[in-house]
């Protein structure tokens, strides 16, 4: 959840983990005062800053990670400490750990920026972009389609819409009569 505001049906039987790379993100530290105020269950994660002091001041477990030389580059030490961290609420098995972190190391190689070959598909992707992209996501993947729109942000310093496919389905469909300023991509391939 992104925001400032906890929903209604949090009490102090819901557990809030709240992250923040540089441990300074006002949404976070909001959140984090929010849930201690209503007396949550509570885990922290950042690299330090004012969320670290707020958890060692009120005594909230918080774990501590380092950040690489930006938030997105911690993305990796963040994402798999969280799973240790919370490994008895989300069993994950060793395996599927050991082979996510195969496959990331496989495609940084692919689309690091010392690899420009045609065979980097960040690069294809890149220059296909323009205009404003649209990311259509199926049910259970909005956190990587949000992920992936965040960094088009940030990156490429465009402004990117996101819609799951049930959604677009059922009312956007309509606006594609119209030509627009709008470039979806469907299966591997560019409109």
């Amino acid at each position: 959840m992104k925001g400032y505001v906890l929903p209604k049906t949090v009490d102090s039987n819901t557990l809030i983990v709240t992250t923040s790379v540089s441990g300074n993100t006002i949404e976070a530290l909001t959140i984090l005062d929010s849930a201690y105020k209503k007396n949550c269950k509570i885990i922290a994660f950042s690299s330090g800053g004012k969320m670290r002091e707020y958890c060692t001041k009120n005594k909230i477990q918080h774990q501590s990670f380092r950040q690489m030389h930006s938030p997105r580059a911690s993305f990796p030490i963040f994402l798999y400490g969280i799973l240790k961290a919370l490994g008895t609420i989300i069993p994950m098995r060793e395996a599927e750990v050991l082979e996510s972190i195969r496959f990331l190391y496989e495609l940084q190689k692919k689309i690091n920026s010392s690899n420009l070959d045609d065979e980097n598909p960040a690069l294809d992707l890149a220059a296909w972009i323009s205009g404003t992209p649209l990311i259509y996501y199926p049910s259970g993947l909005q956190s990587a389609a949000i992920r992936f729109k965040n960094s088009l942000h940030e990156n490429a310093k465009v402004h990117v819409f996101l819609e799951e496919i049930s959604e677009a389905c059922h009312n956007e469909i309509v606006s594609w009569e119209r030509p627009a300023n709008v470039r979806p991509r469907k299966n591997g391939e560019y409109s």
